[in-house]
């Protein structure tokens, strides 16, 4: 059965069974355990059995540190399969604000910690492999927007944005990472340079 996942901001993502050229609303899946402001639902993807769904705002391991939850669509009722922390748990990392997931990948946003984490399905769980992190990277009012999967290409974007060798400040860039030699490695940025603006 093909389905059509639709994300919903009140802690639901909402299930439509695409039978015909109409969908109708199936089921609701909650997570009962969350606080209203777990951000549950604002991100989400379909990959193999695995219905994956963003919760930035999770205080599990820390406050607004963020959690991705996967349910398994394989099973009835679809039941919670995993739920991903960020470990060590960083306060108001938001992880999970944005992630792509494809095949066997699955890439998180570490907003604390400036970084993308790195997951592979192993076994039927999601288990860390690595750190992906854009060197000379500075702190300013940082934070990746999306992620693109495409081949062994990774997209990623990131608005406002400073770099330690740099004195100017990027309103946004794109960074490359190529997967090589079973290895995701930084490749290149592109920022056009009427985005720059020098620091203050």
């Amino acid at each position: 059965m093909m389905l059509r996942v639709l994300s919903i901001l009140l802690l639901t993502a909402s299930i439509f069974p695409v039978t015909s050229s109409q969908a109708q609303f199936w089921k609701k899946l909650t997570l009962d355990e969350l606080p209203r402001n777990s951000r549950f639902g604002n991100d989400l993807a379909i990959a193999d059995d695995y219905l994956i769904v963003a919760a930035s705002g999770d205080s599990t391991n820390g406050r607004e540190a963020g959690a991705v939850i996967v349910y398994d669509l394989s099973k009835s009722h679809f039941p919670v399969h995993q739920k991903i922390l960020r470990v060590p748990g960083i306060r108001g990392s938001f992880f999970g604000r944005a992630f792509e997931a494809e095949d066997q990948h699955l890439f998180v946003t570490d907003r604390g910690a400036r970084s993308i984490q790195y997951y592979k399905l192993v076994s039927g769980r999601y288990e860390a492999m690595s750190t992906l992190q854009v060197p000379n990277l500075d702190y300013a009012r940082f934070s990746y927007q999306s992620l693109e999967l495409n081949g062994n290409w990774l997209f990623i974007t990131a608005k406002d944005i400073s770099y330690s060798d740099s004195q100017s400040r990027v309103e946004g860039a794109v960074f490359l990472f190529k997967y090589e030699n079973g290895l995701w490695n930084y490749h290149s940025r592109i920022e056009p340079e009427e985005w720059n603006v020098p620091l203050d």
